[in-house]
């Protein structure tokens, strides 16, 4: 998470030009630092980097040509659901808006973490359990846990 200001927008503008799918989300408490910030991000931007530009009165979303995105929306109860790998609030936001709902919209784990568990989910799932179980077993006599090996389990999730 950032702050809001013009080395953050320019840092979240080169991060969404140079990383594939990169989210960046910008929370303004207020319509008055609207044009502000959109002015910012047009000066930051190429004309070759921009796909797609929507605005309406609340949001503004500018996409780029490799999946990258930045939303800028408001700091309010209404901004849930959103998922951000660079958070960029204003200052002005209130701790319990930003606590309780712009928080939770930050994604904490790398792109490529990302894309390796989408593509790979099954190999993700099995090294999970693998390394579960092994830590089972050596867990210092421990009776809670079951005593599997990692082939016989291997077995069972294979049938």
């Amino acid at each position: 998470m950032l702050w809001l200001s013009d080395e953050a927008i320019e840092y979240a503008v080169s991060k969404c030009r140079n990383e594939r799918g990169y989210k960046v989300g910008i929370a303004l408490n207020s319509r008055a630092k609207y044009s502000d910030v959109e002015l910012c991000i047009r000066r930051c931007l190429r004309d070759t980097d921009v796909f797609e530009l929507r605005r309406s009165t609340n949001n503004m979303e500018i996409k780029f040509h490799n999946g990258s995105y930045i939303k800028v929306i408001p700091a309010s109860d209404n901004s849930r659901g959103h998922r951000f790998h660079l958070l960029v609030p204003d200052g002005d936001i209130s701790d319990e808006v930003l606590n309780c709902v712009l928080r939770p919209c930050e994604i904490l784990e790398s792109i490529e973490r990302q894309s390796h568990r989408r593509y790979n989910s099954d190999i993700f799932e099995k090294e999970y359990i693998c390394n579960w179980v092994t830590a089972a077993n050596n867990a210092d006599n421990d009776k809670d846990y079951a005593e599997v090996s990692e082939d016989e389990f291997m077995e069972i999730l294979n049938k």
